[in-house]
């Protein structure tokens, strides 16, 4: 009996991965986890002004999050944003942020992917993850933040539409403006 529960438990153990683009995939039953908390230097408010604009994004980590479609677990940056101009919001998703209900894919901000991250001093640290406009849903973009480790508390967060089919007489662009935006930590 005993023989037969250590051969379940190894056959059904997770193996850890750490979280990078090198070795980011989907084999079943793997945990790709944050080994170096890199993720960690993202999480956080973050604030971009520029003359009349304000965009806020605010983001978590959470861990440990398991996707159904691949039967892998990821550790994760999930996120919700507000842009306004004028004073006038154009766009406010922070409410999603502690929502239950709200999947981790359908936040304003999900992802993971660490890009090329060197523990040379001075490496950027770079993340790529999806960005949604929740009235805009069939737009896809994804989105850079970089994070320089001289100075932890500005990051660089550019928005690059995809290409996307958008709906005859439909917008073509998202509520925040794209290009790169310079947000100093809250």
């Amino acid at each position: 009996m005993l023989i037969l529960l250590f051969f379940w438990n190894v056959g059904n153990s997770q193996q850890v991965v750490n979280i990078t683009v090198e070795n980011m995939g989907t084999v079943p039953n793997t945990y790709y986890k944050d080994v170096n908390n890199l993720l960690n230097n993202f999480v956080g408010t973050w604030n971009y002004y520029s003359g009349n604009a304000h965009l806020q994004l605010v983001i978590r980590k959470e861990v440990h999050l398991f996707d159904n479609d691949d039967n892998v677990y990821y550790d994760m940056l999930v996120g919700e944003y507000k842009y306004s101009v004028n004073n006038v919001e154009i766009v406010n998703t922070l409410s999603q942020l502690n929502n239950v209900n709200v999947q981790w894919y359908d936040h304003g901000l999900s992802g993971n992917l660490l890009l090329h991250y060197s523990p040379q001093p001075g490496t950027p640290l770079q993340v790529n993850i999806d960005f949604l406009d929740p009235q805009r849903d069939y737009l896809f973009s994804r989105c850079n933040l970089k994070i320089n480790p001289s100075n932890l508390n500005i990051m660089e967060f550019f928005l690059a539409r995809d290409i996307s089919a958008v709906p005859v007489g439909s917008p073509t662009t998202f509520r925040i403006p794209h290009g790169t935006h310079i947000l100093t930590k809250q």
